[in-house]
Formats: structure tokens, C-alpha cells, sequence
């Protein structure tokens, strides 16, 4: 078999095995969070892995772009693949030069770490830090993450609430159970209900212990 032949079969396998990284060359920045990549003579899309950016039409979401694109546009790479999303994109690691994109972006406020998808100490560390010195979207002292943004057009199951209706923002223990919880932050977003920023509100009801 060519050697033509088998390149391209290995790099749809190495998209499979997370063990291995391939080097690639950024040829487009999609978004905060995505970038297109040539690798073997194939582009392919990639899916940050672990961050959340801020949307384009988001506050934030322009900036987002701009400072991945700073970072990678044009520079090689080492994707360290992850698998697949609904879209097709390949949910990666991205490095540059030993560094990991995704927490670099994060550290300067420019995206969320994605607790849906990684509850790790690195990218929560790098949040808090960034969220301490105010930096990126933490310059709004209660910024909306991209997950509440992407959901804030859809149906809600609770009865609808004006403005006045989420004030006084309620604490924690006025909850019976973290769907109440989660139902109120797609209402009235976190407030002081998620102190630390990560996504997760209540952490006592809401954060899954064992």
C-alpha cells in the first residue's frame, strides 16, 4: 500500500486514541474556543477541549477570537485529540510550544473552564485566578457564561420572571434541590449562587461527590 494511502487512514485513527498528539498548522480561527487545522494535506475543524468562549454575539465573543487568534493563527501546533462532537469537530487539546491553548485562554479571562466536560484543578485554578484580577469577561462583575447565553432563547419550564420577580437573589439553602437551583440561574442568571464562578451553582446540591 502507498504511502499516500496509508497517511490519511493513521490521522483518522490518531483521532481516536487521546494518547497521541499530531503536529498541525493553524490555518483559521473559527471562534474563542475553535480553530481549523492542515494536517496531512486535510483540514480539519477542532474543537477546543475543556474552555467554554464566550459567544461572537456575546460580550466578550469578539475579544475571545482575537486573543486565540493572537496565540495560534499561522503557528504550528500539537493537537492532542479527545474524540468527536455532535458537529463532527475533533474535541482536542491544543499546545503551543508545551503550553496548553485552552488554559491559556481561560487565565486571561477570555474563556470558561466547561465543567460539563472537564472539573479539573488546572483550568479551575486558572479561572479563579483570572476572575480575582478582573481580567476578560470577569471585568463585569456577574458575566453570563456562554452555556446560559447559547440557552437563554430557549424554553423554560418554570413559569416566566421579570426583573423584579429575581430580587432579592435568593441563597442557596432557599432551594429544595439543584433542578430548582439550575431553573433559577436560567431565569435570573447565577448571581452570588455560583461564588466561584465555575459554571456550577450550589455546589453542595449541584457538584456530583465520589
Amino acid at each position: 500500500m502507498q504511502l499516500r494511502t496509508i497517511l490519511p487512514a493513521l490521522l483518522l485513527c490518531l483521532v481516536a486514541m487521546p494518547a497521541w498528539a499530531w503536529p498541525a498548522l493553524v490555518e483559521r480561527v473559527v471562534d474563542g474556543d475553535t480553530i481549523q487545522v492542515r494536517a496531512d494535506r486535510r483540514t480539519l475543524t477542532v474543537r477546543l477541549s475543556g474552555i467554554d468562549a464566550p459567544e461572537r454575539g456575546q460580550p466578550g465573543g469578539i475579544q475571545a477570537g482575537q486573543a486565540l487568534a493572537e496565540l495560534v493563527a499561522g503557528r504550528s501546533v500539537e493537537v492532542v485529540p479527545e474524540g468527536r462532537d455532535r458537529y463532527g469537530r475533533v474535541v482536542a487539546r491544543v499546545e503551543l510550544a508545551g503550553r496548553d491553548v485552552g488554559t491559556i485562554l481561560v487565565r486571561a479571562g477570555h474563556a470558561w473552564q466547561f465543567t460539563r466536560y472537564d472539573d479539573g484543578p488546572v483550568l479551575r485554578e486558572a479561572q479563579q485566578q483570572a476572575r480575582r484580577e478582573r481580567l476578560g469577561v470577569w471585568a463585569d462583575p456577574d458575566p453570563l457564561p456562554p452555556w446560559r447565553w447559547r440557552a437563554k432563547d430557549q424554553p423554560v419550564t418554570a413559569s416566566p420572571a421579570s426583573r423584579d420577580a429575581c430580587r432579592p437573589a435568593p441563597r442557596c439553602a432557599a432551594f429544595v434541590s439543584c433542578a430548582e437551583a439550575m431553573a433559577w440561574v436560567g431565569r435570573c442568571g447565577p448571581g452570588r449562587l455560583d461564588g466561584d464562578g465555575d459554571g456550577v451553582p450550589c455546589e453542595a446540591m449541584c457538584r456530583p461527590t465520589g
